[in-house]
C-alpha cells in the first residue's frame, strides 16, 4: 500500500506489486519455473534459445539452480537493437552462469527457423519467443493483484518483453491496462477494445523521476525500466484529466495497483570480469544445423 504517492496523484487507493523482488526482478521468474520444470520433465539436459532476450537471464538464474545448461544462439544480423551498456552487462551476467553462446553467420529468423532441429539434436528444450510459458509470471502476478480484492483497479505495469500489451488485450477484462515503455511508442494489436489498454510511451527522464518519487516516498529502490509502469500511470493520469469530460477514458478512476519490477542485478556492482576465455568465431548456419551437440564440446575457458 502506498504510503504518500496515492495521494499526490489524486487516488483514493495506490498499491505496489513488487516483483522487483523476484531473483532476476521481474515476473518473468515465474515464467522460466514453469518453463525449467516442463524441460525436466521431458527429460531434457537444458535449454536453447535465440537471443538474448529479456526472458534469458531468468531462464539462466532457474537453470543454473536445476543443474541445467542454457545454450544461446545469437545471430550476426540484426543485433545492433541490443547494442548497449545494459545488454552487455546482461551477457556478461549470463557467462558467469555458464551460459553457452554460440554465434551464428545468420540473421535472426533463418536461425530462428532451424532452432528447434537442432535444440531436439542436442537433447535441449528449445525455448520459442511465442511459447504461451512466457506469459505465465505475468498471469500469475496479476491474479494475485485480484486476489488481493484490488480488480477494479487500473491495472500500471512496464513492458519487459513487448508482449504485455497484447496480452493484457487477451485476457483482462476488468480494468484498462497503462503500459508504459522507454522511448518509443507501442502497438496494441488491431483486434482489441481500445477502452482496455492504454499504451503509453515514457521518456528515460519521465522514469528516473518515477524512481525518485518511490525513494522519496516509498523507500522503494527499482530499475528505470521496472519503474517505467508508474511514469505510464502518472502521464496518463495527467493527460485524462486535461481532457474533456466526454474525451476522458479514466473516468471514474479512483485506485490503481502499479506492478514494480527491476532487477537486484542491476542495482549492484558490475558484473564479475570475464574469466580468460578464447572466444570462438561465428559459425555458418550450415554448421550449426549439423550438429550442435559437437560445436557445444571444447576445452575450459571457452565459449
Amino acid at each position: 500500500m502506498s504510503r504518500s504517492l496515492g495521494r499526490l496523484l489524486g487516488l483514493a487507493s495506490l498499491v505496489f506489486k513488487l516483483e522487483c523482488r523476484q531473483p532476476s526482478g521481474s515476473w518473468l521468474d515465474r515464467s522460466a519455473d514453469a518453463i525449467v520444470a516442463s524441460a525436466v520433465a521431458a527429460g531434457r539436459t537444458g535449454l536453447c534459445t535465440v537471443g538474448p532476450d529479456a526472458w534469458t537471464l531468468p531462464l539462466a538464474m532457474r537453470c543454473a539452480r536445476a543443474g541445467l545448461r542454457v545454450v544461446v544462439l545469437e545471430p550476426t544480423v540484426d543485433v545492433a537493437a541490443d547494442a548497449g551498456p545494459r545488454r552487455s552487462d546482461e551477457r556478461a551476467w549470463l557467462s558467469a552462469l555458464g551460459v553457452r553462446t554460440v554465434t551464428i553467420e545468420a540473421d535472426a529468423r533463418a536461425v530462428r527457423a532451424a532452432t528447434p532441429g537442432v535444440a531436439a539434436g542436442a537433447g535441449l528444450f528449445w525455448v520459442a519467443p511465442d511459447d504461451p510459458s512466457l506469459d505465465l509470471g505475468l498471469a500469475a502476478a496479476v491474479d494475485e493483484v485480484e486476489r488481493a480484492g484490488h480488480a477494479d483497479a487500473l491495472l500500471a505495469l512496464p513492458e519487459l518483453t513487448g508482449r504485455e500489451a497484447r496480452w493484457l488485450a487477451r485476457g483482462i477484462r476488468l480494468f484498462p491496462a497503462v503500459v508504459g515503455r522507454l522511448e518509443g511508442a507501442t502497438a496494441c494489436p488491431a483486434d482489441h477494445d481500445p477502452s482496455l489498454v492504454v499504451s503509453i510511451a515514457v521518456s528515460v527522464r519521465e522514469a528516473d523521476a518515477a524512481r525518485r518519487l518511490l525513494a522519496r516516498e516509498e523507500g522503494l529502490l527499482v530499475s528505470r525500466v521496472g519503474a517505467s509502469g508508474l511514469a505510464g500511470l502518472v502521464r496518463a493520469l495527467r493527460e485524462d484529466r486535461a481532457r474533456r469530460p466526454r474525451e476522458k477514458r479514466l473516468r471514474g478512476a479512483t485506485s490503481a495497483a502499479v506492478i514494480l519490477a527491476g532487477g537486484p542485478v542491476w542495482a549492484d556492482e558490475a558484473p564479475p570480469p570475464e574469466p580468460d576465455a578464447v572466444p570462438l568465431r561465428p559459425v555458418p548456419l550450415a554448421s550449426l544445423t549439423a550438429d550442435l551437440a559437437r560445436l557445444l564440446v571444447g576445452p575450459p575457458g571457452r565459449r
